[in-house]
């Protein structure tokens, strides 16, 4: 089968000698060398010689293929029909408009209120208690007693913190 004194190759180094030989097929060498290639040698030519539009080699690959299947071809070329193309004329264009200057008033958009944000009146209030000495707790009471909701007594000192630079 094999001979004993040749190189041994890698089925790496088989498969790179089978695509070499492919791509030599895909771009068109004489019907002799499609006749004698292997079965693998052809279809992994087919690929190659589409995506090199090489109709030639595609054409003489897949006549070799049907012909080891015991199948025969009679390659009749077709020619492409005379394609005529007609213009349209294009849609007449809109008249120029005159300059029109339209001006309206935007109207304000109100500051969207967040859900986490107290009144200003509330802030200033909280600052002023935290100023005169009053404990957080106290300052959390005095929120919840005004706008029915408030800080965690642990997030007050760090809201007042941004209050006074908010105020300032």
């Amino acid at each position: 089968m094999t001979d004993p004194k040749a190189p041994k190759t890698t089925s790496a180094q088989r498969q790179a000698a089978l695509r070499q030989r492919a791509r030599s097929l895909a771009y068109g060498l004489d019907d002799d060398d499609i006749r004698t290639a292997p079965d693998t040698a052809l279809l992994e030519a087919l690929p190659i010689a589409y995506r090199a539009r090489q109709t030639a080699p595609i054409e003489g690959i897949v006549v070799e293929l049907l012909h080891r299947l015991g199948r025969h071809v009679k390659i009749i070329p077709v020619e492409p029909p005379d394609v005529t193309v007609t213009r349209r004329g294009y849609p007449p264009a809109d008249p120029p408009v005159s300059s029109v200057t339209v001006t309206t008033t935007p109207e304000p958009t109100p500051e969207p209120k967040s859900r986490r944000s107290y009144p200003i009146e509330v802030q200033r209030m909280a600052v002023g208690m935290a100023d005169a000495g009053i404990t957080s707790r106290e300052i959390v009471d005095a929120i919840k007693a005004m706008v029915g909701r408030a800080p965690a007594v642990s997030n007050v000192q760090k809201l007042l913190k941004g209050w006074r630079a908010a105020l300032d």
